[in-house]
Order: C-alpha cells, then structure tokens, then sequence
C-alpha cells in the first residue's frame, strides 16, 4: 500500500542521495612497473584495500600516500583526487594534490593549497598551506 510505496521511496532517495553525495566509484590507478618486488607488493596489497572499501576516503589517502612515498606522483594525485570527493571536509587531500602540482604543475597549486587551508581552518593543515601560499608567492616575486 502507501507505507510500501513511502519506504521504497525514502529508500531511494537516500540511495541517490549518497550515490551524488559520494560520486561514482572509480577503479583505483594500476600498480606502475616497478624493479623493487617490495613496492609492487606494498602497492599491490594496498590498492587491494580500496578495491575491498572503494568509498573509504582513507584507503584512497594510504594508497596515495604509498604511491607518493615511491615517485609515482600520477597515481597518487589521482588517489588523493579521489579522496577529496568522498570527504570533502579533510583538508590532507587538496594540500597533498598541492605538493605534487607545485612538482609538476605549478599554476595548480595556489587553489589545491587555497582548499586545503580552508578545509582546515584553525588546525595544522591550514598553517601548512598559508605557509606553502605564501612560498609560492615569494618564488613567483610576489611581494604582497
């Protein structure tokens, strides 16, 4: 009757709710080649725990994380990407995208750092990207 019709509505709001709140789930970056069978393992077992949490923000940050950690900065960005999207509130995922863009893509960075310091407001990753602003302010000569 109604209530049956009411419940599965609300079921699929909520549904389509946390589907657009989270955004799709993607499949993690590959684990690149690599001479060092500890890395690939490192690499291996820990994209093996996003692929079992795919909407867990902290799998995709420890799998970037590992990435960074062995000069894969293509695949970490995209792994801290990742994890911005499904908590936006944490502000390690734009700084640590603003650490590999100010590597590879300089004019990038100011927003990623800009959105780190404001995700965290009042807390050490806000001193962290005023400070790294305010670095890369200097090296582009501006003084204000």
């Amino acid at each position: 009757g109604l209530v049956g019709l009411v419940v599965v509505a609300a079921v699929g709001a909520g549904a389509w709710w946390w589907r657009a709140r989270t955004g799709p789930t993607i499949d993690p970056p590959a684990v690149p080649a690599t001479d060092d069978p500890d890395v690939a393992r490192l690499l291996t077992d820990v994209r093996a725990e996003v692929a079992a949490a795919p909407r867990s923000a902290g799998a995709w940050g420890k799998l970037g994380a590992a990435f960074t950690c062995n000069l894969f900065d293509a695949e970490a960005d995209a792994c801290f990407a990742q994890a911005a999207r499904l908590d936006r509130g944490d502000p390690r995922w734009p700084y640590y995208r603003g650490v590999i863009a100010a590597r590879h893509d300089p004019p990038a960075a100011p927003a990623l750092y800009a959105a780190a310091a404001e995700a965290g407001r009042g807390g050490k990753f806000e001193a962290a990207a005023t400070y790294r602003l305010a670095d890369l302010a200097l090296e582009g000569g501006d003084l204000d």
